[in-house]
């Protein structure tokens, strides 16, 4: 469960993700987060041993949209549920216990286009 305190950057300026040590994780670091998004890992790992992190894009087994084409999600973190949640068109749902039924295919920042199916 250490790996829930591990922590990535999208570096908005060098288009490039980094990971955090954990000294750097501090809210006095200011200038390090003022371009950048940091995400939390969620403290699972998908079917590939991939650790799943805020702002991933995920596939969960047999998901499928309104024309029956696979339905891609991102994982949010609800401050309504104090939880990790995945977010698709669909609306916010609770992420599954079992996560040996997703795969992490990318995220928001490096792969803006897995959303639209590209």
């Amino acid at each position: 469960m250490n790996d829930r305190f591990k922590f990535r950057v999208w570096d908005d300026i060098h288009k490039e993700m980094f990971c955090l040590e954990e000294q750097d994780v501090c809210p006095y670091n200011v200038n390090l987060y003022r371009q950048n998004h940091v995400m939390q890992c969620t403290g699972r790992k998908d079917k590939n041993s991939k650790l799943i992190f805020e702002a991933d894009v995920i596939y969960k087994k047999g998901s499928k949209n309104y024309k029956g084409e696979k339905l891609f999600s991102i994982v949010v973190w609800s401050s309504e549920s104090a939880a990790f949640m995945i977010s698709d068109e669909n609306g916010i749902h609770q992420m599954p216990m079992n996560s040996n039924n997703i795969e992490v295919l990318g995220n928001i920042y490096e792969n803006p286009t897995l959303l639209n199916g590209d």
